[in-house]
């Protein structure tokens, strides 16, 4: 039985100093990198018009790799596929390709851990009119945890994404959390979203709906972006209308998304 109260936090990095978010990152406005591969290694929100946009490219290639053993479900890749497909301008086609590979690095996990695991491994990268997307799914859990607070994921470079899936696995599937799938998905597709530039984070507001004390996220607490979930003992107090069923955007973050290319 879990007694104790924990707050899930979304996590991000940005360009600026986030205090909403379980944060390591210090590495300002520049780029990480500045050798091979630039494009996808750029501030988060950096390309959220061109992940959203059908005009530099029309295509997307979004590359799964999971540590063995902790491996997302297939529905929740299937969820991600479908959200894609609803919200992006890519005539082209979505891609997802998933693999797995043995641990690479040692739990818990800082973003700089996440940035060279992802440097030794990313295979997929911009070309041509293919945009691509990294997400890493890892065995550990973020360094910042403590005991009363859990990361479930963190967005940390313009096309790359990070699911601490033994802290998602902890928290769901038993009674009254909510299930593997839809906690999976709803971290997922909410650490996407910042990539895609919400909450303006890249995609500029059509609508004053950031949250002044957990900026970059929404203030709407039934929405995708709203910034954490609550459990107290067996109380769940996921902001999800449905333990079963991914949390969606609210409207006010669509008409974003599509103000900024997309659908």
């Amino acid at each position: 039985m879990k007694n104790i109260r924990f707050l899930f936090i979304f996590s991000l990095i940005s360009v600026l100093f986030l205090s909403a978010c379980n944060s390591d990152d210090s590495s300002g406005n520049s780029t990480d990198d500045t050798s091979e591969n630039t494009e996808n290694k750029q501030p988060l929100g950096e390309s959220a018009e061109d992940l959203l946009a059908n005009i530099v490219f029309d295509r997307l290639e979004v590359e799964f790799v999971s540590i063995n053993g902790f491996e997302p479900r297939a529905e929740t890749v299937s969820n991600l596929q479908k959200f894609l497909e609803e919200r992006l301008n890519k005539p082209g086609g979505i891609v997802i390709n998933s693999r797995s590979i043995d641990p690479i690095g040692d739990a818990p996990y800082s973003t700089d851990e996440i940035r060279d695991i992802e440097d030794a491994v990313r295979t997929t990268f911009n070309d041509g009119s293919t945009i691509s997307v990294f997400v890493l799914w890892v065995d550990g859990a973020n360094v910042n945890d403590t005991q009363f607070s859990k990361t479930l994921g963190t967005a940390y470079r313009n096309t790359s994404v990070v699911l601490y899936e033994p802290t998602i696995r902890e928290f769901s599937n038993d009674t009254g959390e909510p299930g593997r799938v839809a906690l999976e998905s709803t971290t997922l597709i909410h650490e996407v979203c910042h990539i895609l530039g919400l909450v303006n984070l890249g995609t500029p507001l059509t609508s004053d709906h950031e949250d002044p004390l957990n900026n970059k996220h929404c203030i709407v607490e039934d929405c995708l972006m709203y910034f954490r979930t609550e459990v107290q003992g067996l109380d769940m107090k996921v902001k999800m209308k449905n333990l079963m069923e991914v949390t969606p955007l609210d409207p006010l973050c669509i008409a974003d998304l599509q103000a900024n290319g997309g659908k």
